[in-house]
């Protein structure tokens, strides 16, 4: 039930893998966001530790 998935989680994992690229490439490749990445490779997103990490704090 539910709609077709929209991202090809192969295509995920045959970049990771067999190209070597990160998250934020394999993102940029597909046209998809970081996080569907994360979720497809089952890893954890890194949490915001950036310079503007908490600018909406405050």
């Amino acid at each position: 039930k539910g709609r077709k998935p929209s991202i090809d989680a192969g295509e995920v994992l045959r970049l990771s893998r067999e190209e070597k690229l990160g998250p934020t490439a394999i993102a940029q490749r597909l046209g998809i966001g970081r996080a569907s990445v994360y979720r497809l490779l089952g890893k954890p997103a890194p949490k915001n530790t950036g310079k503007h990490a908490n600018a909406d704090q405050g």
